[in-house]
């Protein structure tokens, strides 16, 4: 007995000095709005959110609350989002939350490359955001920019990021190939013309040159360029992180190179 009177006097002081935990979680729960913008570049290679904005892979986002699913009449949706079940719903807080969480369960069959924004947190800030920003007709010209070119990117964080790709590719002029090709030079080079390389998969046989725009697309979506080959690497998500390794692999260019090392004697 006396035990169990001393198990309730402690738990009765922790409760009296403490509060309630479910106000402290409340608290440490409020959304922050103002991380919205940064979280939007999940979402931005593919949508834009000012009025004025252009469709791409997914339409135009502005006037989202509240409107019908799969409702913008100039906009080809994908089969799994023009199903009759979703001819009498409409976008809420609810919806999108499901949507964003995990899109492939929320709309099966969805052509939609984004795989879903699992942290709660994260989650809740870039709902918290859009909710506002989709029904604002004052926006920041760069909000519907992808990060995307070298210049926004950290090129010596990029350079730590590398680090696992050492694996399976060199980066030094001259050096041989490993398991991929050297990436030497990668900017403006064809999607498969490393000279001496063998190329696998649908790769080898795709149009186009390597760009900041491209080598971010492939480093999101594998999806996106179908290649079937053996590369071990399958997605970058976050999209800072792209831009940091975007950035790194630009330098490996003979001028990059002596430009740096023109600013380097110049120091």
């Amino acid at each position: 007995m006396l035990r169990k009177e001393f198990v309730f006097t402690v738990l009765c002081a922790v409760f009296f000095i403490f509060g309630p935990a479910t106000h402290t979680a409340a608290v440490a729960d409020e959304p922050h709005p103002e991380r919205g913008p940064a979280l939007f570049q999940y979402c931005v290679r593919c949508h834009t959110i000012r009025p004025e904005g252009e469709h791409r892979y997914g339409p135009n986002l502005h006037g989202l609350m509240d409107r019908g699913i799969a409702s913008v009449e100039e906009f080809a949706y994908s089969a799994a989002l023009s199903q009759k079940k979703y001819e009498d719903q409409y976008w809420t807080p609810k919806t999108l939350n499901a949507f964003l969480a995990k899109p492939h369960m929320a709309a099966p069959g969805t052509k939609m490359a984004f795989r879903g924004l699992m942290n709660p947190h994260d989650r809740a800030d870039l709902l918290a955001w859009l909710i506002d920003a989709t029904g604002s007709k004052i926006l920041a010209d760069a909000i519907d920019d992808p990060m995307t070119e070298a210049s926004t990117g950290d090129a010596t964080r990029g350079a730590r990021l590398f680090h696992p790709c050492r694996a399976c590719h060199s980066t030094e002029k001259g050096a041989p190939h490993e398991v991929g090709p050297n990436l030497f030079g990668l900017m403006g080079r064809g999607f498969a013309a490393a000279e001496g390389f063998h190329y696998g998969g649908s790769l080898a046989f795709r149009k186009g040159i390597w760009t900041p725009e491209s080598l971010d697309r492939f480093l999101q979506e594998r999806k996106a360029f179908r290649q079937g080959t053996h590369r071990a690497f399958e997605t970058l998500i976050g999209p800072i992180d792209r831009a940091d390794l975007i950035a790194f692999i630009s330098t490996l260019d003979d001028k990059k190179r002596q430009l740096q090392s023109q600013q380097s004697t110049e120091e």
